[in-house]
């Protein structure tokens, strides 16, 4: 069942709460946060793992799912969607959460945790890069693809490149579908921003506890040296390798992620006790 929040006028929020913790519990809240052309059903393999000991929501980012749509000349930022992250945040009432974010989601949470500290127990970010240059030579095609054909038409031409090689077929056809729905206008919008971003700064304010993941062998978004380099810069960090060949490793490897996901939150509660 989806759920929805106004956040500013004429912009409300929808969201999947799964709970599935002991009612005598006072249990800790983790918000899961999707990458482009997706929703929070992005990370309903994740559920299981996770929603015994924490209530576990997915949100729709503003533009995709069931959240408001986005006109094709909204403004979009990392900022602008860390600072609707925050206003969900609070309009739920809610203090400090664990926060996971990929692709897209991961540059929004990193972004949150910088710039709001004391919201955030744990941070982590799967599948995700802090510089998004070295796309700009390709999203002339995309954004023509999408123009001229269909978002589905671009999401079935780059899923493999997305997916890698290990997800069965029928599994990249759902995403194909899942992706292909999102509204055109959102899509193309974030798409013209994408070039432009860079969270280098913000990444040594980061305080949470953070898990980095990425793949093996991600190809798309850098080696994994690439991914230490930033990620060594984050204060109270780690970083896990997945075997594989996706960048977008939370779709793609959803057990052996939220099985490292599970493990870290536990060592950081122990840490707390």
């Amino acid at each position: 069942m989806k759920h929805h929040i106004d956040i500013a006028t004429g912009v409300t929020l929808a969201y999947s709460l799964d709970d599935f913790t002991d009612p005598w519990c006072e249990a800790e809240t983790i918000i899961l946060v999707h990458g482009i052309a997706e929703s929070g059903e992005a990370w309903r393999g994740w559920v299981p793992h996770l929603a015994r000991q924490y209530k576990v929501i997915r949100l729709d980012l503003r533009g995709f799912g069931d959240s408001t749509p986005m006109p094709l000349n909204y403004d979009w930022s990392i900022a602008a969607l860390a600072d609707d992250l925050d206003a969900f945040i609070t309009g739920l009432g809610l203090t400090r959460v664990h926060l996971v974010g990929a692709k897209l989601g991961g540059l929004v949470t990193m972004k949150f945790a910088a710039t709001r500290p004391n919201k955030v127990h744990t941070l982590i970010v799967s599948g995700a890069t802090i510089k998004l240059d070295f796309l700009a030579p390709s999203i002339p095609e995309k954004v023509r693809r999408m123009e001229q054909d269909s978002i589905r038409a671009w999401a079935e031409s780059t899923m493999r490149e997305r997916m890698g090689t290990g997800l069965p077929s029928i599994a990249v056809t759902w995403w194909i579908d899942h992706m292909g729905r999102a509204p055109k206008a959102s899509v193309l919008g974030i798409y013209r921003m994408l070039a432009s971003v860079d969270i280098t700064p913000d990444i040594p304010l980061i305080k949470a506890p953070t898990l980095v993941m990425t793949s093996t062998n991600s190809g798309y978004y850098g080696s994994t040296q690439e991914f230490s380099n930033w990620q060594k810069n984050i204060p109270n960090s780690e970083l896990v390798l997945i075997p594989g060949d996706s960048y977008h490793i939370s779709a793609s490897y959803p057990d052996a992620c939220a099985n490292q996901a599970a493990q870290f939150l536990a060592r950081q509660q122990q840490k707390n006790n």
